[in-house]
C-alpha cells in the first residue's frame, strides 16, 4: 500500500456569560494501517487505536432496518387523540300497525 497518512482534528468550546461551560477536542492520525484516536472532553482525556480490521468492523456493521421516524415512535410514544368510529343503527320500522278502537258513537235516529 502507498505511503497514506490522514490527521484530523477539530476543537470546540462553550462559552455562556465569559464562563467555559463545555470543551471538546479530537485528534485522529491514520497511517494506512492504524488509526490512532486520542480527545478531551472537560477534564477527560481518552485514547484508542483503531487497525484496518477494526475500521472494517466497524463499517460492516449493518443499519437498523426500521426507518428513523418508526425507532423515534417506538422509543418514545406518543398518545394521539383519535376519534372512535361509531356504527349507525338503523331505526327500525315498526312493521305491526296499530288500530285504534272505534270510539262508540250514540245512535242516530
Amino acid at each position: 500500500m502507498e505511503n497514506v497518512n490522514f490527521m484530523q482534528s477539530f476543537n470546540s468550546e462553550l462559552n455562556i456569560n465569559n464562563e467555559n461551560v463545555n470543551s471538546e477536542g479530537l485528534l485522529i492520525n491514520y497511517d494506512g494501517e492504524n488509526m490512532d484516536i486520542s480527545g478531551y472532553q472537560n477534564n477527560d482525556n481518552f485514547y484508542a487505536q483503531l487497525s484496518n480490521k477494526d475500521i472494517m468492523n466497524l463499517l460492516a456493521i449493518t443499519a437498523n432496518p426500521m426507518s428513523l421516524d418508526k425507532r423515534l415512535k417506538k422509543d418514545f410514544s406518543v398518545k394521539h387523540k383519535t376519534r372512535r368510529h361509531h356504527k349507525k343503527h338503523k331505526k327500525q320500522k315498526n312493521t305491526k300497525k296499530r288500530y285504534r278502537t272505534p270510539t262508540p258513537y250514540p245512535k242516530k235516529k
